[in-house]
C-alpha cells in the first residue's frame, strides 16, 4: 500500500516569524483561579511554550499573590491592575439598557422568554462590580492566549483579567486562542469570550464546543496528553520527567514529530502477537515509527532480548518505515512520546499509558473484545487495528496538537492576511 500523510497536527516544529522577520510575541493571561485549579502548574505550560518555539512569551495576571506564584515557578509575570469604581444610578441604567438593546432578539430556547428578562435586572446589574476597571493595555503582541471561563475559574480577578485582555485584543485585530482549563460542559456557554481558535483537553470538549455553535470543527484543536496534564490538578512524576527529557529522548531514538509513533512493549511469550502487530503497522497509510521496548539484560536461550527481536521479526521489520529497538530510554517516557501504544499483553505500560490519557490497543489472540475502557481497546484480531486507528483519528483521540503548533499556525495566518 502506498504511503501518504494523514493530516498531522504537530509536524516538525518550525520557527514562525512576523511580517518584519522578528520573533513572534505571545501574551499568556493566567488568572488566580486557573493557577489554583492546576496547582500552579499552568505556569509550566507557558514555559514549555517558550522552550519549544523560542518565542517571546509574556505572562500577565491581575494580582500580586498570583504573580508570586508565577515567580515561584520561574515565570516573570506582569500585573494588570483592575481598579473598579462603583457605578452611579445613571451608569447602571445606561449599561442595562445597552444589554437589552443588543439582546432584544434572543429568546431562551424552547420558550418565548427574552434572554434579557432573566438576567438584566438582577445577574447582569449585580455583576457590575468590575465597572470602570478597564485599563488600556495597548497590546503589542501577535497572539493572545487566555483560559476559557467555567465553574472553577470565574473569580473576580480572573474574569476581569480575561475580559480586559480578550476584548482589547479583538479590538486591535490580534488573534485569540481560548484554552480549556476548568472542564467544559457545565452550562457555561454564555460566559465564553470570543476566540479565533480553541485548544481543549479531549475530543468530548471539542464536540461540546461544536455542538453548541461556539466554534466550527476546524477552529478546535485537542492538546497532547502531556500538555493536558498541566491543565489538571495533581502532580504526575512521569509527566514532570517528560517535559525535562522529551527532546533528548527523541534525539537518541530518532523520533520525529511528523510521524505516527507507536510503542510496542515486548515479551517473549507473545511473539506471535507482536508479529501480527508489526505486519498491520506496515500497512498504515501514514509514515510510522515503531518502537519496540526491550530489556538488554533479558536472555532467551543464547540471545539477548534485542537480538531475539531483530531475528524473530526480520521479515516484518523490512516493511516498516522506521523501526527502533529501545534499550536506552525508559518505557514510561517513551509511552508519553508515542502517539499510540499497541501491546500484546496488559501490564504496567498499557495501564499507565491509559491512565495518562494515551490511546492503547491490546492485541492478544485469546482476549475478550468486550473489555474496552475509555482509552483502552482490546482487539484479538490484529487485522482490525487499522480500523480502530482510523476511528481514533476521526474522533481526535489521535493526531493531538501541541500548543506551540497551534500558536505557530495562528500567527502564520495573521502574517498572510497582513501581506
Amino acid at each position: 500500500m502506498g504511503k501518504k500523510n494523514r493530516k498531522r497536527n504537530h509536524p516538525e516544529e518550525k520557527m514562525a516569524t512576523t511580517s518584519s522577520g522578528a520573533r513572534p510575541r505571545i501574551l499568556f493571561a493566567i488568572g488566580d483561579a486557573d493557577s489554583f485549579y492546576t496547582e500552579n502548574r499552568l505556569w509550566r505550560l507557558a514555559k514549555h511554550l517558550q522552550a519549544q518555539a523560542g518565542w517571546e512569551v509574556t505572562c500577565v495576571t491581575a494580582d500580586e499573590a498570583t504573580q508570586k506564584m508565577a515567580a515561584d515557578n520561574g515565570v516573570p509575570t506582569a500585573v494588570i491592575p483592575l481598579t473598579p469604581r462603583a457605578p452611579n444610578w445613571d451608569e447602571q441604567l445606561s449599561t442595562v439598557n445597552e444589554l437589552i438593546n443588543k439582546t432584544a432578539d434572543i429568546v431562551i430556547p424552547g420558550s418565548r422568554l427574552p434572554l434579557w428578562k432573566s438576567i438584566a435586572p438582577d445577574e447582569f446589574r449585580g455583576s457590575m462590580i468590575l465597572f470602570g476597571a478597564r485599563p488600556n493595555l495597548g497590546l503589542h503582541v501577535d497572539l493572545v492566549i487566555a483560559p476559557l471561563m467555567g465553574v472553577d475559574n470565574n473569580s473576580l480577578n480572573a474574569s476581569g483579567l480575561y475580559t480586559t485582555v480578550v476584548s482589547q485584543a479583538r479590538a486591535q485585530g490580534i488573534p485569540v486562542l481560548g484554552l480549556e482549563v476548568s472542564p467544559l460542559g457545565n452550562r457555561y456557554t454564555l460566559c465564553q469570550l470570543p476566540a479565533d481558535h480553541y485548544a481543549v483537553k479531549s475530543h468530548w470538549s471539542k464536540n461540546f464546543l461544536v455542538a453548541r455553535g461556539i466554534a466550527a470543527p476546524e477552529q478546535v484543536s485537542i492538546l497532547t496528553a502531556e500538555e493536558t496534564s498541566l491543565l489538571r490538578p495533581g502532580v504526575d512524576s512521569y509527566a514532570e520527567a517528560y517535559f525535562e527529557k522529551e527532546r533528548l529522548a527523541r534525539e537518541v531514538l530518532g523520533l520525529k514529530h511528523d510521524r505516527l509513533i507507536v510503542l510496542v512493549p515486548h515479551h517473549v511469550a507473545f511473539i506471535w502477537e507482536v508479529r501480527q502487530i508489526l505486519r498491520v503497522l506496515a500497512e498504515l497509510p501514514e509514515p510510522v515509527s515503531v518502537v519496540v521496548q526491550a530489556s538488554p539484560h533479558a536472555i532467551r536461550r543464547q540471545f539477548t532480548e534485542p537480538e531475539l527481536i531483530a531475528r524473530a521479526y526480520e521479515a516484518e521489520i523490512k516493511h516498516l518505515d522506521h523501526f527502533v529497538i529501545n534499550t536506552q530510554v525508559g518505557v514510561g517516557l517513551i509511552a508519553q512520546i508515542a502517539d499510540l501504544v499497541i501491546s500484546p499483553f496488559a501490564g504496567t505500560t498499557s495501564e499507565g499509558a491509559a491512565l495518562r490519557r494515551k490511546p492503547v490497543i491490546i492485541s492478544q489472540l485469546m482476549t475478550d473484545e468486550s473489555n474496552d475502557g475509555e482509552f483502552i481497546r482490546w482487539q484479538p484480531d490484529a487485522r482490525q487495528i487499522p480500523a480502530v486507528i482510523d476511528k481514533w483519528w476521526k474522533q481526535g483521540i489521535l493526531g493531538r496538537v501541541r500548543l506551540g503548533e497551534i500558536a505557530r499556525q495562528m500567527i502564520a495566518r495573521r502574517v498572510q492576511r497582513a501581506a
